[in-house]
């Protein structure tokens, strides 16, 4: 979900379920919720269209880029790793 990747898209929804009175209970990629009402349906259509494929797949793989400072470290790994 691309909700926390995309800024206001996490606030956008918390609002739309505080405002319903439903509860919002949400991990850090799933929302969590017990019975199909429970869920603020039209707001997640809007948050999940509000990221294209492309936009997502796009987020997906810049998250998945190493850092400066991981390719940092994962070098001094390699430098004193056994053969």
């Amino acid at each position: 979900m691309g909700v926390y990747a995309v800024p206001g898209l996490a606030g956008k929804l918390e609002k739309a379920f505080l405002a319903t009175g439903r509860k919002w209970d949400m991990g850090k990629s799933c929302l969590h919720f017990r019975t199909i009402e429970d869920l603020e349906v039209d707001a997640l259509v809007e948050v999940i269209a509000a990221v294209s494929v492309d936009r997502y797949i796009e987020l997906y793989e810049a998250s998945r880029r190493p850092t400066g400072s991981a390719k940092k470290s994962g070098a001094k790994k390699k430098s004193g790793a056994k053969k």
